[in-house]
């Protein structure tokens, strides 16, 4: 499937509904919020691609080597099955500017939160046909009841049928606000949102899953998880959002750095962190997040 040149610019968007804008936010966004998506070959050696959702970029371990954060439910099983790749789309750095002339990169590895929390940390090696991307700072501040937060993604995937190893595709990167309503620091129940997550009213396109989740400070408070549209017009949605303190659990999924996490890396400059460190415990199978009051450090 072609897709017409004139659907195939990087536009963003921001409905009518959702409009909220930061200082903060990189100008060019897809050098730091990618699209992710699986690739895996047929019998008879053609390749398929099936766009998964966002991924962003939060570290860099050296010149070349990039940590990206995405939901864990964006991880197919095909992938941790070894019988797929995922892959993430930079923008060439020589590449027209108005168009979607990308470079995929394979993610070499992967560590995910599978129920203590919808989060995943991943790694792969650039090269010096693309721009290096910006890092998206991670804040550990409490999300307060009532304030606003932004999530980023790309709410329009589409891939064209793939020719060797070029294929047309639309990636339309949208911007969505909403209103903090419910702070879960442990879970909402015990099937489906079983993680330290926020409730938002704020709607959320499928492959936004994954992308960061803005505080009115500008840094990631969160990861976009779920959305249940309302039935009715007027009716606010609701949308979970896993919290960034998930991610500070993680192992660093990258080769020779066992036993390392966010936290080591955040010490060494190489991701930034900021806010009061959070405090997570695990019982009965859950993770809790917790927050110090003003002045206490925690332990």
């Amino acid at each position: 499937m072609a897709i017409p040149d004139d659907l195939t610019r990087f536009p963003l968007s921001v409905s009518d509904r959702n409009f909220l804008t930061f200082d903060r936010i990189p100008g060019e966004l897809n050098r730091s919020i990618v699209p992710l998506v699986e690739m895996w070959r047929l019998g008879d050696g053609s390749a398929v691609v099936m766009p998964v959702g966002t991924a962003f970029v939060i570290g860099l371990l050296s010149s070349t080597e990039a940590v990206l954060a995405t939901a864990s439910h964006n991880i197919p099983d095909r992938v941790r099955n070894n019988e797929s790749n995922l892959v993430v789309l930079f923008p060439k750095r020589n590449g027209q500017a108005d168009i979607n002339d990308l470079q995929g990169f394979t993610i070499a590895g992967i560590s995910s939160a599978e129920t203590s929390s919808d989060v995943a940390l991943m790694t792969t090696e650039l090269d010096d046909s693309v721009v290096m991307p910006s890092l998206m700072p991670l804040g550990l501040e409490k999300p307060q009841i009532g304030e606003n937060c932004l999530a980023l993604g790309y709410s329009r995937m589409v891939m064209g049928e793939p020719t060797e190893l070029q294929a047309d595709a639309l990636f339309h990167v949208s911007s969505s606000r909403g209103k903090i309503e419910v702070l879960y620091p442990s879970y909402r129940d015990s099937v489906k949102i079983t993680f330290p997550c926020f409730q938002t009213d704020a709607f959320y396109e499928q492959g936004m899953s994954g992308g960061p989740v803005l505080g009115t400070s500008g840094q990631v408070i969160g990861i976009v998880s779920t959305c249940m549209e309302s039935g009715k017009e007027g009716m606010p949605h609701t949308s979970h959002v896993a919290l960034t303190a998930g991610m500070l659990e993680l192992p660093l999924p990258a080769e020779g750095e066992s036993g390392r996490k966010i936290a080591d890396l955040a010490n060494a400059g190489l991701v930034s962190v900021e806010g009061v460190p959070t405090v997570t415990t695990r019982s009965e199978g859950h993770v809790t997040v917790s927050w110090p009051e003003t002045g206490e450090t925690p332990t």
